[in-house]
Parts: C-alpha cells; structure tokens; sequence
C-alpha cells in the first residue's frame, strides 16, 4: 500500500467532519480556504469509499474513448512518409 500524506488527508477529514457536523459546506469551505467544488467531491467520495479516499487522486481519465485501436496505430505509423507533413497522395489500405 502506498505512502499517504496523512496531515493531508487529516485536514481534508477534518473539513468533512464539519460539514457532517452540521456546517454548510460554503461557511466550511470559506473558513478552511478550500474550493467549494473540492469538499463536495470528498464528502461524496467519503461517503462512498471511506476514509482512504481522501488521499490524493490521479486526474487522469480511466480511458479514452476517441483513442486509435492498437491495429489502426500501427497502421498509422507504418505509413511511408513523402518528407512533408501533409499525405498528399497516400494509399489506404483497407
């Protein structure tokens, strides 16, 4: 399991436990001088996975639906280049 940040973590839970406590998140999120948007994702992301999921998160996307096939890639690079940026030209086979 990888090293957490736990005072992040910590000031993140603190922040949510108030809220939980009856705080609005506005008044929370002021006086901690986070973005509101950033404490609804963790009260939603506590309430769904716990403790562990105030850690730091990947904003990388799980994946990538306009992403070239492997296959197509492939294809892609093999073809032959005429020196110029433009495929003027270019056989497609299909």
């Amino acid at each position: 399991m990888p090293l957490v940040d736990l005072s992040m973590v910590e000031q993140r839970y603190d922040a949510v436990r108030e809220v939980l406590d009856g705080a609005t998140v506005k008044d929370t999120a002021k006086r901690d001088g986070i973005g509101r948007t950033s404490l609804d994702h963790w009260l939603v992301r506590y309430a769904t996975e716990g403790l562990s999921a105030l850690a730091d998160h990947s904003s990388k996307p799980d994946r990538c639906p306009h992403q070239m096939t492997p296959e197509v890639e492939a294809r892609v690079v093999d073809i032959p280049s005429s020196g110029g940026s433009c495929l003027h030209g270019a056989r497609f086979s299909r």
